[in-house]
């Protein structure tokens, strides 16, 4: 595993009194180096294909800080070893990903159970884990992954998961009790993730822009895929 030792690293100054300027509280109790998801106020404009690009494996996972506005309390996940990205602007009042966790509702994101876990072992593996020429999930899949766990519904049941040694592309499956239906979720890394609904033939694989979220659920709470994939 990954040694993280890294050097303490704060906001930068220039964010540290963005937030100060919107009447935002920081608070700090981790090392940081970069705060991914968040909700500011108006003005602001967040190119969040930026923050998104972060890279986002291997653990500790950290939620050592929160922003308040309001009465909505938002738990960003950070990772430690992340790249930093300029904040440029920041959208009206918007939560802008939906890595966002609200606290104050009484049901979080999906991704900080079902989610969580699956990255967090994906991000355990390391180059040669598998043999010699085995290669973890590349963080464009990883990316990807944590895209559309957050879009599973509450009650999802843990899948299996898949890795292929040769390129890290990964597989997220579910079977009913005795085996005889599946639903996978496919990740290459590509932007894309392929859904593939075994018990019924006349229904064909898909393969959708990680992008286009509406899409990918519409897909997920099917009627087929959903009993597969909930308590």
């Amino acid at each position: 595993m990954a040694n993280y030792n890294s050097t303490e690293k704060r906001f930068p100054n220039a964010v540290e009194g963005m937030l100060a300027g919107r009447g935002l509280a920081f608070e700090a109790d981790a090392p940081l180096e970069v705060i991914d998801f968040f909700s500011l106020d108006d003005e602001y404009d967040l190119d969040s294909e930026a923050i998104i690009s972060s890279t986002i494996r291997r653990e500790p996972f950290h939620r050592p800080s929160v922003i308040r506005k309001h009465r909505r309390t938002f738990a960003p996940l950070v990772w430690p070893d992340v790249f930093k990205h300029a904040l440029d602007n920041v959208n009206d009042n918007a939560a802008i990903s939906n890595h966002v966790l609200d606290t104050n509702k009484q049901k979080t994101a999906p991704y900080a159970g079902v989610g969580e876990e699956i990255i967090r072992e994906l991000g355990r593996l390391t180059p040669g884990w598998a043999g010699e020429n085995s290669v973890p999930p590349p963080d464009s899949v990883l990316r990807d992954v944590l895209t559309v766990t957050t879009l599973l519904p509450a009650e999802v049941i843990e899948p299996e998961t898949e890795v292929d040694p040769d390129d890290g592309s990964v597989i997220l499956r579910w079977m009913n009790e005795d085996s005889t239906s599946s639903f996978s979720l496919t990740f290459l890394g590509r932007g894309e993730v392929g859904g593939f609904l075994s018990s019924h033939p006349t229904v064909p694989a898909w393969k959708i822009r990680i992008s286009e979220t509406a899409h990918i659920t519409s897909k997920i709470m099917s009627e087929g895929v959903l009993e597969l994939i909930t308590r």
